[in-house]
């Protein structure tokens, strides 16, 4: 070895490579999928379906290509990267496969780009090299985001601008990998809602979810898990980011956070671990905002994290302040490292009585309310927990819902309701009088 790259203590990798894992964006290079991890030296794709650093700390131990290779740049890589998706996608993503009078329309900045000749009205190979090379290049591409359906359509319809030939548009046609594309969108979405568990009857509790998924992969995801001792988690999450990808994250949150919750019993450090094993697998652009419960369902206290999520909402029927914003200071999971995301995190321990119901809800609840101010939809959503505060609670959780969606033509995102209600038998038998 040499004496440049001493070895790591802790993974046996030479401690350059361990900082370049950390910090180097040519060692964090994925798939666009977020499946993969693309090798810096041999631009190998390793599957890392669960989380790249472990996965890419093996490979290269038992691998060890520092001994003969070089890292590829970081340009090459993502050549590669795009390369990958392009081959594998571009027959199904209309977007991808507008031409016009020997010029290309890219996506993700909308400019026109001239050089990119299709071979006999086909993509090939050799075309998806050119297109690879060129989203290589394109900062806007590098986070997957193209620009909106209907920006697209309209730059379609104006055609280049320079351009002085007729205007001959062409649309390359997809082949039957189509159907197969959407069947394979299909399962991933079946799999994703088969991972989500209904909610656990408890003796004293009711737990109540509406969940509404509007993308063909929801980016939001809820879940409760049973630490034993009368220790009982929620989480809400709603990811951030658009482009390919973007939605399998919330399926690979869900999958690590049942990994590592229990062995924990402290919210700062579940969530400091989570992100950490989520950070180095995040797209650039994107993150994920969680709302966590931490509930003793013995004697009804509980410890609440906000990281990057919108305020809880707390309905006391029995109380004079009957609705309460539980907010608290946090960043989303991906914005920050380690200790620096660590220290965003402020706990809060609320007492819980009978009657009382916290209820948690992403901001897709919000934007059908009002898709043009999502402040003024929370307030709206509030407005509709105080109207409908003496119903029962999946009652009241699904007027809420109901009577939000009704100023909204269709849901601009995905809708999570999560709400916990206290028991109280005695309280129900009277407000329905």
């Amino acid at each position: 070895m040499h004496s440049h790259q001493r070895a790591s203590r802790d993974n046996g990798l030479p401690e350059e490579i361990a900082h370049a894992l950390e910090h180097d964006p040519a060692f964090r290079v994925h798939t666009m999928d977020a499946t993969g991890w693309i090798d810096p030296y041999t631009a190998q794709v390793v599957p890392t379906p669960f989380g790249m650093q472990e996965v890419a700390k093996t490979h290269l131990i038992r691998t060890r290509p520092w001994l003969k290779l070089q890292a590829k740049p970081l340009k090459e890589l993502l050549y590669v990267r795009w390369l990958n998706y392009l081959r594998d996608n571009i027959e199904f993503v209309p977007a991808l496969r507008v031409f016009r009078n020997g010029l290309w329309l890219n996506p993700y900045n909308g400019q026109w780009v001239s050089g990119i000749q299709l071979d006999n009205h086909q993509v090939t190979k050799r075309v998806a090299d050119d297109l690879a090379k060129i989203l290589a290049a394109c900062p806007e591409a590098q986070t997957g985001r193209m620009l909106e359906k209907w920006q697209i359509e309209t730059l379609t319809a104006q055609g280049p601008a320079r351009s002085a030939a007729p205007e001959v548009q062409e649309m390359v046609r997809a082949s039957g990998r189509v159907a197969r594309a959407k069947t394979d969108f299909h399962s991933i979405r079946q799999g994703f809602l088969k991972m989500l568990h209904r909610p656990p009857r408890m003796q004293g509790h009711q737990l109540v979810v509406h969940f509404e998924p509007h993308a063909q992969i929801s980016r939001d995801f809820y879940d409760f898990i049973d630490l034993g001792g009368g220790k009982l988690l929620l989480v809400v999450g709603d990811f951030t980011g658009i482009g390919p990808g973007a939605a399998l994250m919330a399926g690979t949150a869900l999958q690590v956070l049942r990994k590592i919750a229990p062995g924990h019993k402290d919210l700062v450090e579940l969530l400091s671990n989570l992100n950490d094993e989520l950070r180095i697998d995040l797209l650039h652009g994107c993150s994920i905002a969680i709302f966590a419960i931490l509930l003793d369902t013995a004697t009804n206290r509980l410890s609440c994290l906000s990281a990057g999520h919108q305020p809880a909402l707390l309905v006391r029927p029995r109380r004079d302040n009957t609705l309460t914003r539980i907010r608290t200071p946090g960043a989303s999971l991906g914005a920050l490292t380690g200790p620096d995301f660590r220290k965003t995190l402020v706990p809060l321990n609320l007492q819980l009585e009978p009657g009382d119901i916290l209820l948690i809800h992403s901001n897709g609840l919000a934007h059908a309310a009002n898709a043009h101010d999502p402040d003024a939809g929370r307030w709206s959503v509030m407005g509709q927990c105080v109207a409908n505060i003496k119903r029962p609670c999946a009652e009241l959780v699904a007027r809420v819902v109901e009577e939000t969606k009704r100023s909204s033509d269709k849901l601009p995102d995905d809708i999570t309701v999560l709400a916990l209600r206290i028991k109280d038998e005695s309280w129900l038998l009277e407000s329905k009088e």
